[in-house]
């Protein structure tokens, strides 16, 4: 057992050595990204270029105002790069694009962090095989820019679904959602979906996706949403918890929102209603009023919180059938 927590602390320790040794590599041609002489350590593009067999963990790729193109994998489940148009910030140059054409290429993974600045971070273009085909997965977080309509993803897809688990986070530019659909391909968020200024996700009329995670909106004087669904026609759906801010709401548009059920040992799902603050959970169906009483959280009028069953305060359940 203690040999088993040395070796762990070790690979800890090794793992932190190898993210601080991570480097800034620039872009210095508009190709593909794994092409030789796409990037090199130095802004001015006078520097050593990167072998994309040394890609390291932690390693930042800025566009340094190329167009690159995306057409292979990148990373693995221990590797991740940061992908980001933000160039000022490292010494390089602003702006460029990171774009990746599903209908050129077989499905791929991209282990990635993308980091919008002053214009979209990466944009997912073309159509796949079929309107339920996974044809781009991409891990990792993204966060929108600096600039109005700065996305962190734009998804341009028609045809296929693109899988995304990571954290997402809305930009400070207005509009600079941490991903927008604005086509009829459909998406799927494993993770959270926090607004600031610009929305965590924000879809078009065409545009489906489903969250597994929280839809969180903006905690400060913004109105960021955490999710939102302009679908004309089918519905989003949600099935983690939805959390009001002080200006704005967890979630807008066509949003079917499908939460856990509280049950032994499960906590279930909530709106949090009050700008954040008081929990609304969500109990399960039942066509007994005489459970509603054990299986139904409801809100104390004594303190706010949220309890099961009867309340000496007054309260009670609610009960669908």
């Amino acid at each position: 057992m203690k040999k088993g927590i040395i070796a762990l602390v070790i690979l800890l320790l090794c793992a932190f050595v190898y993210q601080a040794n991570a480097t800034t590599y620039f872009g210095c041609a508009a190709q593909e990204i794994t092409a030789a002489g796409t990037f090199e350590d130095a802004a001015g593009c006078d520097g050593t270029a990167l072998t994309w067999a040394s890609l390291a963990n932690g390693d930042i790729l800025v566009a340094n105002n190329q167009a690159i193109t995306i057409a292979n994998d990148i990373g693995s489940a221990i590797l991740t790069a940061t992908l980001t148009t933000e160039g000022t910030d490292y010494g390089g140059t602003d702006g460029g694009s990171f774009t990746f054409d599903i209908s050129a290429a077989t499905a791929k993974t991209l282990y990635v962090n993308v980091v919008a600045g002053s214009t979209v971070g990466l944009t997912v273009t073309g159509a796949g095989a079929g309107a339920d085909t996974t044809e781009l997965t991409i891990n990792g977080n993204i966060t929108g820019g600096t600039a109005t309509s700065a996305y962190g993803v734009r998804l341009e897809h028609t045809l296929g679904v693109i899988p995304i688990t990571g954290t997402l986070t809305g930009g400070a530019g207005t509009t600079a959602h941490a991903v927008h659909s604005a086509t009829a391909g459909k998406f799927t968020v494993t993770g959270n979906a926090t607004g600031v200024k610009g929305n965590g996700i924000n879809s078009s009329d065409t545009s489906i996706f489903t969250v597994s995670g929280n839809c969180v909106a903006d905690t400060g004087t913004s109105a960021g949403v955490g999710c939102h669904c302009g679908a004309s026609t089918g519905y989003c759906t949600l099935t983690g918890n939805i959390v009001n801010g002080p200006r704005s709401v967890g979630a807008t548009g066509a949003v079917r929102y499908t939460p856990t059920a509280p049950s032994d040992g499960v906590t279930g799902h909530y709106v949090k209603y009050d700008g954040g603050g008081t929990a609304l959970f969500f109990g399960k169906n039942t066509d007994d009023a005489s459970k509603a009483l054990t299986d139904f959280y409801y809100i104390d009028p004594t303190d706010g919180g949220s309890d099961v069953g009867t309340s000496s305060g007054g309260g009670g359940g609610a009960w669908a059938n």
